[in-house]
């Protein structure tokens, strides 16, 4: 396994730059996620890694070594796609052995009948069929390894494909939107399924989707990409709980974080669509946005900050997602609250809200993020009272 370094990629298709200075390390045996909307550039950069596309400018190295030159089949990675591109003729055995036939058998070896009367080529095909069941075992499919791509489930297709890419021992495995294919339940089970392996394997993980919550449950750490570049790298905790731009604190988190005009007056004290909310920014007379996740809003009689009309509710059981419309805004807000909390609510209702002041993130009009002024603390203590009600 392998450290992966990329250094100020760049790569154009005609005059639309896809990829502008990207840089990004990924240390050995790290599971690193690359996030974001479709178009963001994600995909182009994991086929660049690869060998698949070139670049226009920058540096690919694995470990110490440049590999701008390098063919694909000489850069010692393994890719797992999308389509999972098995070859339906061939049983889950001989697709798994694919690469290493490929890489340690002559073309004389690899011909169907004559190449078992060629030197050494006995020895081969018993040193790959015991790489492929001990990679079927592994991934716990050693019990189809006779069966035909058409014959398996959309999950079993998928553990071929990373059976055929664990049996090269690779550098460090590509793994480009695996699950898009899977039904919803399976999605679940197939990402814990990839999480232990790599923590099974210890082997160096490059994850491509635009499913926030497979980069949340998976990764060491996310890097979230937007109009081809990177917005911000951390772990899914630092990325979730401190956002440091605007539409990453949008993209990260379901329902979506609430963003919300605010303005700071010439002491630092935040105004919420018209509201003095006696919390303080480090920016002053300024226009700011003010981020409240769904799960921080609070629906209180006794110190409400805001008000807003239910427009939809959500049941999903165990909680509730509201759906709330605010005088200043264009598209509602979605709160989620405990199943309790709503339950005489009806559609059209006036909501009144709060929020924890330590829950809110401020961003300047450039969408950065921003810090809260200490002067908020007496406020918090009012604002978490607010829970109780």
């Amino acid at each position: 396994m392998a450290k992966v370094s990329i250094e100020n990629i760049e790569k154009s298709f005609g005059q639309t730059q896809v990829l502008k200075g990207v840089s990004l390390d990924i240390e050995d045996g790290e599971f690193v996620s690359l996030v974001g909307p479709s178009g963001c550039g994600k995909s182009t950069l994991l086929r660049i890694i690869a060998g698949l596309e070139a670049q226009d400018a920058g540096d690919i190295l694995i470990g110490p070594d440049n590999v701008n030159t390098k063919r694909a089949a000489d850069r010692n990675l393994s890719m797992v796609f999308q389509s999972y591109a098995l070859y339906p003729h061939l049983s889950v055995a001989e697709n798994i052995a694919v690469p290493l036939k490929m890489r340690q058998m002559s073309g004389l070896q690899r011909l169907p009948v004559l190449g078992s009367f060629m030197p050494g080529s006995k020895k081969q095909s018993v040193e790959i069929g015991e790489a492929v069941t001990s990679a079927a075992k592994t991934l716990q499919i050693d019990h189809l390894l006779d069966r035909k791509p058409g014959q398996l489930s959309g999950g079993q297709r998928q553990r071929v494909a990373v059976g055929r890419a664990l049996v090269r021992e690779p550098a460090a495995f590509l793994l480009d939107e695996p699950l898009s294919n899977l039904d919803a339940k399976l999605r679940v089970h197939t990402r814990a399924e990839i999480a232990q392996l790599h923590r099974q394997l210890g082997a160096t993980f490059i994850y491509v989707t635009h499913d926030q919550v497979e980069a949340m449950t998976m990764s060491d750490r996310i890097a979230v990409m937007m109009d081809g570049e990177i917005l911000q790298i951390g772990s899914p905790e630092e990325i979730y709980d401190h956002p440091a731009d605007v539409r990453v604190a949008e993209f990260m988190g379901l329902p979506k974080m609430a963003i919300l005009p605010a303005e700071a007056d010439k002491k630092g004290e935040i105004t919420l669509l018209g509201t003095a909310t006696k919390i303080y920014s480090e920016m002053t007379s300024c226009f700011l946005k003010l981020g409240i996740r769904p799960e921080h809003f609070v629906i209180t009689k006794s110190y409400p900050i805001l008000q807003g009309r239910l427009v939809h509710l959500e049941n999903l059981g165990s909680e509730n997602y509201a759906h709330v419309t605010l005088d200043g805004l264009t598209e509602p807000i979605v709160i989620k609250t405990q199943k309790h909390a709503l339950k005489a609510a009806d559609i059209g209702e006036i909501l009144p809200l709060g929020f924890d002041a330590a829950d809110i993130h401020l961003f300047d009009e450039d969408g950065k993020a921003l810090s809260i002024s200490p002067k908020t603390s007496p406020h918090k203590k009012l604002v978490r009272r607010m829970a109780s009600v």
